[in-house]
């Protein structure tokens, strides 16, 4: 156990040393939670310690062992959709608090952007695999990073962890762009980024009996071991009795996620979406009614999946989403509109022009609060590169 809170960070333990699980959902009702989820600042720093308080001694315990010695401690948190969420940027900064004077957090919303069409906690868990989700880096904001804390150890801080997903996809986004990440601190949930190897084989089986051309052990990588067991299991048995029409748009699903975990081909996001719209389609249909078109063909004339004309609409990241943002990065508004009968509900894009803005102001108490690394450095230090 101590070596996996030494490789993968660690959830916050209670008072009998668990991780509550079991308490997982009460968290979702909590006022402190709500609030803290609206931007609420002043209830995201006493939900945090009433968490902590929980299993206090061991919680200390757990972050000390997980530090590498002679490496600066860096807390940084998972970049939001809505960027009212204050839970893991204030844990961040408590983490680093409870570190020492050396240790330093970042807030992730204001240097980084996630870029995706759905809330995931809209889509159903099975679903969530074919819903990737990719960061981009606000200003120059790596190199600048490196510059102010050139010997850092960095822990990705998460408010809750169902499959991983955001957390896993943003630390590999650190990873690929050269930090050294330890784990993921989170209040509740479990992090599994490790894929077995009794599981990398099941799933390279799969897709060479079906003529998927996918690399599994690079696919693996990439994905959550949760991710990894509902694609091993769930997905493989929906695939089985899919009709060879729908066999195909599961083939392409796996292709263009390799393409877009392993390749970082984001331009295919589109597609992406488009195909986990038809998958939507395809499951929320074939749950509920028989399938009358075995065997069938299914496709329209620009060779695109069809089921009917009670679908649900699909939305695309549209003309802003470019292959190297172009100084436009599509997000996904805070405001959602959800279909009526829909199982999904889907999110309005929106752009911005100018992604060097600041989001919103910060007060000079929060700016300059204790072991942060704020905006102003990091504009210092990427001026005096460019003057140099």
């Amino acid at each position: 156990m101590v070596d996996k809170w030494k490789d993968d960070g660690f959830t916050l333990a209670t008072v009998d040393g668990g991780t509550h699980r079991g308490d997982a959902n009460a968290i979702l009702v909590d006022p402190l939670f709500k609030e803290a989820k609206n931007n609420n600042k002043d209830s995201a720093i006493k939900l945090w310690q009433q968490e902590w308080d929980r299993g206090a001694a061991e919680n200390e315990t757990r972050l000390k062992l997980a530090l590498e010695k002679g490496k600066v401690p860096v807390f940084i948190s998972v970049p939001g959709t809505s960027r009212k969420n204050q839970i893991p940027p204030t844990a961040a900064a408590f983490l680093a608090e409870k570190s020492g004077e050396d240790s330093r957090f970042i807030n992730g919303d204001k240097y980084f952007l996630p870029i995706h069409t759905s809330m995931m906690k809209s889509i159903p868990k099975g679903e969530r695999l074919f819903h990737p989700r990719v960061y981009e880096a606000r200003h120059n904001v790596f190199k600048a990073i490196q510059e102010a804390v050139p010997n850092a150890q960095f822990f990705i801080v998460e408010d809750l962890l169902t499959t991983g997903n955001s957390a896993h996809s943003f630390q590999r986004f650190l990873e690929k762009n050269g930090f050294n990440v330890r784990g993921v601190i989170a209040m509740k949930g479990e992090y599994e980024p490790a894929v077995p190897p009794k599981l990398v084989k099941r799933i390279d089986k799969f897709f060479k009996e079906n003529n998927i051309h996918v690399d599994a052990e690079k696919l693996c990588v990439e994905i959550t071991g949760k991710e990894a067991q509902t694609l091993a299991f769930q997905t493989v048995a929906e695939y089985q009795k899919a009709d060879p029409v729908h066999q195909q748009l599961f083939r392409d699903l796996f292709e263009t996620l390799y393409e877009i975990k392993v390749n970082d081909n984001h331009r295919l996001l589109i597609k992406m979406d488009q195909l986990g719209s038809q998958l939507a389609d395809y499951l929320h249909n074939s749950n509920k009614q028989p399938n009358t078109n075995k065997g069938k063909e299914d496709k329209n004339e620009k060779g695109v999946y069809t089921q009917d004309a009670t679908s649900m609409p699909k939305i695309s990241l549209s003309e802003c989403l470019k292959e190297n943002s172009g100084g436009k990065i599509g997000r996904v508004n805070s405001e959602r509109a959800t279909q009526d009968g829909a199982d999904v509900t889907k999110a309005e894009l929106r752009c911005d022009e100018d992604i060097s803005k600041p989001t919103r102001d910060y007060s000079d108490s929060e700016k300059n609060r204790k072991g942060s690394i704020s905006s102003q450095l990091l504009k210092k230090i990427v001026a005096d590169k460019i003057k140099s």
